[in-house]
């Protein structure tokens, strides 16, 4: 886990990305980015790396506020896209949020 998490920091330093590295959960490597764009509120993006150093997961989270008056057919959009879209998933949270979470695998053979 470690490792991944160490090389995929050592990118971002590379890249001039502002990151926070975290510990949570006994060890468990968490990375977490705060993007800001032109058309967009803060996105927290949060890569947390699995223990066997296998994979991670993606999540980014308050994508996008969804008013009470179209909360439902958002879910139904969103119902049928993770329907159809095997690695990447949607949901809305408690504050009518768009969160967004993927798993990466890893090879470990190749992997740096």
């Amino acid at each position: 886990m470690e490792e991944q998490a160490t090389a995929f920091k050592i990118k971002l330093e590379l890249e001039g990305v502002i990151f926070e590295a975290l510990k949570v959960n006994d060890g468990i490597d968490v990375v977490a980015i705060k993007i800001i764009g032109t058309n967009c509120p803060l996105i927290q993006v949060a890569c947390v790396f699995d223990t066997n150093d296998r994979g991670a997961q993606l999540r980014c989270y308050s994508i996008c506020k969804v008013s009470d008056d179209k909360r439902w057919p958002i879910l139904e959009f969103i119902n049928n896209f993770n329907a159809e879209n095997r690695w990447l998933k949607l949901l809305i949270d408690g504050k009518n949020e768009i969160n967004c979470e993927t798993d990466i695998m890893f090879n470990i053979d190749i992997a740096a």
